[in-house]
């Protein structure tokens, strides 16, 4: 079972849920106001063990994988 937790501006995530029909209310929200942040916040979510996995949402995936291969706050390298 997923228990997602959302990253992103948080009206707008609420609005869209909204014109679709989707209740977000129970779910986990950080509010962040641009793509970038919020991909820096998931990546930093899963480092502290406060999620599990990444899931691409609306952002562009060169932002997304900036952050997770960033040197010092991305995900470490793995030893070969």
């Amino acid at each position: 079972m997923i228990v997602p937790i959302l990253v992103g501006p948080k009206e707008r995530m609420r609005s869209i849920a909204t014109s679709v029909g989707l209740d977000i209310a129970g779910f986990d929200m950080i509010d962040v106001t641009y793509s970038q942040a919020a991909a820096e916040k998931a990546v930093e979510l899963v480092r502290s063990g406060k999620a599990d996995l990444l899931m691409k949402g609306s952002l562009h995936s060169d932002e997304l994988l900036g952050a997770v291969t960033k040197r010092d706050t991305g995900f470490e390298r793995a030893a070969a």
